[in-house]
């Protein structure tokens, strides 16, 4: 039985900061990548975490 990804990764940065990374089909053929949350293209902002369990949070209410 294939279990499914989970839908965030929480990564730690070379900054010593989390970010928050959504799971995300990338085309109708059933792949998906990882991409980072918010999507800057959209909002024009990026959130860095200071910590990890911020990061989970924000990502249990947003992603």
């Amino acid at each position: 039985m294939q279990t499914d990804p989970p839908k965030y990764k929480v990564i730690k940065t070379a900054e010593n900061a989390w970010q928050v990374y959504a799971l995300k089909e990338t085309k109708n053929d059933g792949t998906y990548e990882y991409e980072r949350m918010p999507d800057y293209r959209k909002t024009r902002s990026l959130i860095w975490f200071i910590t990890e369990e911020a990061a989970r949070d924000w990502a249990e209410e947003n992603v």
